[in-house]
């Protein structure tokens, strides 16, 4: 490997830390929030308790309540931001199934930079699936035809055996450059 190769490895090796880096950090955040409004709900119940006197019974009603309120709207955000997008891809691949082949899937910039490249190689994926079936489409149109005009001329009385011959080595030849193509991307 040259130097530039090695430098080329150590930078894609660093983003892609720097992308599970990323997810590592929403969830941490995410947590951070939830507890921090946790010691606040905490704080404003103890607070209420002393000003108005409620009585613990109230004061654990109070806080079920609130640590419920703020489960379900943290819970939401973070679902919003991670099974959102999938559910949209879900949706973009099955009009893929069904026959869309020009579609590709797409990300929104507020999606997490993991998912992003995740949808980058599902599209190079895709695109090469496309390329490899209009390749195989190709080949087997070519073949169907060629072992057609093969049998019309066995099926003559008397064979060009030549003929036949440089029929089956230019199938050959083509089939050879078509998997040496494909070996080539």
């Amino acid at each position: 490997m040259t130097k530039e190769d090695l430098e080329k490895q150590r930078k894609k090796t660093r983003l892609r830390c720097f992308e599970v880096k990323g997810i590592q950090l929403s969830i941490a955040v995410l947590t951070v929030l939830t507890l921090l409004a946790g010691m606040t709900l905490q704080v404003a119940a103890a607070a209420a308790v002393r000003h108005y006197g409620f009585s613990s019974y109230v004061f654990s009603i109070f806080l079920i309540a609130g640590y419920a309120v703020i489960v379900i709207v943290f819970s939401m955000f973070f679902t919003h931001r991670l099974v959102g997008p999938f559910k949209r891809l879900e949706y973009e691949m099955k009009l893929i199934l069904k026959g869309d082949r020009a579609r590709r899937l797409s990300s929104r910039k507020e999606d997490d930079l993991h998912l992003r490249g995740f949808i980058t190689h599902l599209n190079e994926c895709i695109s090469r699936h496309e390329e490899t079936n209009v390749e195989y489409n190709r080949l087997s149109g070519l073949v169907s035809g060629r072992l057609g005009e093969i049998g019309d001329e066995l099926s003559n009385e008397k064979p060009d055996r030549e003929k036949v011959k440089k029929e089956i080595k230019a199938l050959q030849k083509e089939l050879r450059e078509s998997r040496e193509k494909k070996a080539d991307r």
